[in-house]
């Protein structure tokens, strides 16, 4: 695996977590 697709999964990765992250926040919220 090269260095760049690595790179994108790791900010494929981040940002469903902060997306999840929000998402939660917003469901706890209600």
């Amino acid at each position: 695996m090269d260095i760049m697709s690595l790179a994108f999964y790791v900010i494929l990765f981040l940002l469903a977590f902060m997306i999840a992250r929000i998402i939660l926040k917003i469901m706890r919220g209600y």
